[in-house]
């Protein structure tokens, strides 16, 4: 059970990584330059520009957090249960899931702190 649904979690870690990837073009330029122009200055694009690498960062960890807990469970299949696999897992990939947490809060705030 474990060596599926760790299978099927790297699975879809490496389509989020390569989604991040394929659109960090697009997710960089999101929002530089408003509608409407009033109250617009370099300052506030490049703000919105920093929140919009933070939004990238967090995807991409986000990403990486799934790789490496579908690969702890693929991993921990033959050995240990799957509770005991899936908590392995957690364990292994808490510090990219914190890391998408802080990146994902950090450009939501730096964003909201433009406008």
């Amino acid at each position: 059970m474990s060596g599926i649904v760790g299978g099927l979690m790297t699975c879809g870690g490496v389509l989020k990584m390569l989604d991040v990837l394929g659109k960090a073009p697009k997710y960089l330029n999101r929002e530089v330059h408003v509608a409407d122009h009033q109250n617009d200055s370099k300052c506030k694009q490049i703000t919105r520009i920093v929140a919009n690498i933070f939004t990238t960062i967090g995807h991409f960890c986000i990403a990486l957090g799934m790789i490496t807990m579908g690969a702890t469970l693929y991993s921990a299949m033959p050995l240990a249960p799957f509770l005991t696999a899936l908590n392995e897992g957690l364990i292994a990939s808490v510090p990219y899931l914190l890391g998408s947490l802080g990146g994902l809060s950090a450009g939501l705030i730096i964003r909201q702190a433009v406008r």
